[in-house]
């Protein structure tokens, strides 16, 4: 490639653009994730004719959004709570 070009740069490549280039998708992504909060990224990527891959990019690459999941815990009981505190204090005394 060198020899034909004098430079190691990659060549344009034909085929189809990707739809993730540009600013103004980002902007239309980022206003319907606030418009539709609880819309899925498939439905967002079916109503505006773009890859559900580049939604999930842009929205970590350029929103820095990321997929969470809700963590449960448990309530103590009051019984367990008295239980428990000789424990603490053990683990206290041994710091």
């Amino acid at each position: 490639m060198f020899l034909e070009t004098g430079s190691v740069n990659d060549q344009p490549r034909s085929g189809i653009p990707h739809t993730r280039c540009g600013e103004e998708n980002v902007e239309t992504v980022e206003a319907t994730f606030v418009q539709s909060q609880g819309l899925s990224i498939q439905r967002i990527a079916l109503g505006l004719n773009i890859s559900r891959a580049s939604i999930q990019q842009m929205l970590r690459k350029d929103m820095w959004m990321y997929p969470y999941k809700i963590q449960v815990v448990k309530r103590f009981s009051s019984c367990a709570i008295s239980e428990g505190r000789p424990f603490v204090d053990v683990i206290d005394s041994v710091r």
